[in-house]
């Protein structure tokens, strides 16, 4: 009878304890290029080993999200997160508590990609020259995910100091979505895999790209660099960050599941460049980068 209560038990332990829970942390509201990205990655992380789910914490420009990894020393949540992480410390008035080398390992890079430059079709801006024409005269808000997020960098790039130029923050990209939308704001930088369907729909009107290069998708729409905007060579990225602490299998099983083709595919798909750059030392180069734009145009 007790050999059966302990077969019995052991069979229920690896019924229901065989999968390891793990948290992917998205740290913007559901909708934006991180959600996006977190729930292809979901499709192929997930499996018998190893059950992730995604935990949104938006709030303070990705901070919350990053403060919250930095400090969670459980060892099962991994975070989605942009150059963002490599731009909060160097930004006065944050109440960033972490040193992103002595708090996190790199997981993986996922990937960089192209970002737009949209407002709304409404025949007011129709021209990326007009917008900054019409600058010289006027308030201009736009929105970004919060200070300190890569739409921040790319509009302080943008701007280049003029203060007719004003951030409104929101808690992510599809918040910013509905405010260009509704006209709350005159325009942002989003990624393409959430607004190509406004822009097919001619709600939203491109006004230039982010990027090294003109994009397939939109060839008769310049490069901010074309149009003489010093874009210090910076690109979005996604990357996946763990506690120093994490659970080694964890990262382990995602580095090894990033290498699967149909993952790589869909990213592909979604618009990101996943050629990696060299990570060695990554933290330290981003910090360095980020540091000397922040120097030059805060």
């Amino acid at each position: 009878m007790k050999k059966l209560i302990f077969l019995f038990f052991t069979f229920l332990s690896i019924s229901c304890f065989g999968k390891q829970d793990a948290e992917l942390i998205i740290p913007a509201a559901p909708g934006g290029i991180s959600d996006v990205a977190a729930r292809v990655l979901l499709k192929h992380i997930n499996d018998e080993n190893f059950k992730f789910v995604l935990d949104y914490k938006p709030g303070a420009g990705t901070l919350l999200a990053i403060n919250h990894t930095a400090s969670n020393k459980n060892g099962t949540s991994i975070l989605i997160i942009t150059n963002s992480i490599a731009t909060l410390p160097f930004l006065p008035d944050t109440s960033a508590s972490y040193d992103l080398v002595r708090d996190f390992i790199l997981v993986d890079y996922i990937g960089s990609e192209p970002l737009i430059i949209l407002t709304k079709n409404d025949g007011k801006i129709n021209s990326f020259t007009e917008l900054i024409n019409r600058s010289t005269v006027e308030f201009l808000p736009y929105g970004t995910a919060g200070f300190g997020t890569t739409q921040h960098t790319i509009m302080s790039l943008i701007a280049n100091k003029n203060s007719n130029f004003v951030n409104v923050p929101y808690k992510g990209e599809s918040h910013v979505l509905t405010a260009l939308l509704t006209g709350e704001i005159k325009f942002s930088a989003l990624s393409i895999p959430i607004s190509k369907s406004l822009i097919a729909e001619e709600k939203l009107k491109p006004l230039a790209v982010f990027s090294n290069n003109r994009l397939k998708e939109y060839p008769n729409i310049p490069t901010i660099k074309e149009l003489g905007i010093n874009d210090r060579q910076f690109q979005r990225y996604l990357i996946l960050v763990a506690n120093k602490n994490a659970d080694q299998k964890i990262i382990n099983h995602i580095r090894t599941k990033m290498n699967n083709q149909d993952l790589k595919k869909e990213l592909i798909n979604l618009g990101f460049d996943i050629t990696k750059p060299n990570l060695n030392n990554f933290f330290l180069n981003e910090l360095s980068k980020m540091k000397n734009i922040i120097k030059d145009y805060n």
